[in-house]
């Protein structure tokens, strides 16, 4: 697990790890690492799609179970999109050179500014952000939808995945053990 201190973010440390992780990696011949994170936490879709690079391969729900016994994710579940980051490629701005021609048709999943907070403040309102996000990015993906981005939104306000139709068939399910 990779984290930086609630009280260090901000300051470009969770980049640089990153960073750090794929020149470590690439002189090892490791070309391609995957990983997990919640999608309903803004600032780590920020960092994966708009400044790595990476990429969505798959959503899972509860991937990690209930969440029942982790202060983070008990009453929310345990939701996590399946990153995939090419190491070799260049990661500046990455996201948004994958932004499709079909702008049109293109379908925003809006998430919370700070799903932590607002767990503290209304579990049941942090719940209903979960389950409206699972069914929009289950019935995207399931109708060969890919994400192709994130935009921050406004101070106060999380931000907006982008799903748009792929040009290419969609990819079967797969599970990452």
């Amino acid at each position: 697990m990779l984290a930086v201190r609630a009280d260090r973010r901000d300051r470009g440390i969770g980049r640089q790890l990153k960073e750090y992780q794929r020149d470590l990696l690439l002189a090892m011949g490791v070309p391609t690492i995957y990983w997990t994170f919640d999608p309903l936490v803004a600032r780590n879709a920020h960092l994966n799609l708009h400044h790595l690079g990476a990429s969505i391969e798959e959503y899972v729900p509860d991937f990690y179970g209930t969440g029942a016994d982790s202060p983070v994710d008990r009453g929310i579940g345990t939701d996590r999109f399946v990153v995939r980051w090419d190491l070799g490629r260049e990661t500046a701005g990455g996201g948004e050179g994958r932004q499709t021609a079909l702008e049109d048709r293109r379908t925003r999943v809006e998430i919370p500014a700070d799903i932590h907070e607002l767990k503290a403040r209304s579990p049941s309102e942090a719940l209903d952000w979960r389950m409206r996000t699972r069914r929009a990015f289950l019935d995207g993906l399931a109708r060969g939808s890919r994400v192709v981005g994130f935009e921050r939104g406004l101070e106060g306000h999380g931000g907006s995945y982008l799903l748009a139709p792929s040009l290419l068939p969609p990819l079967p399910p797969k599970r990452v053990t």
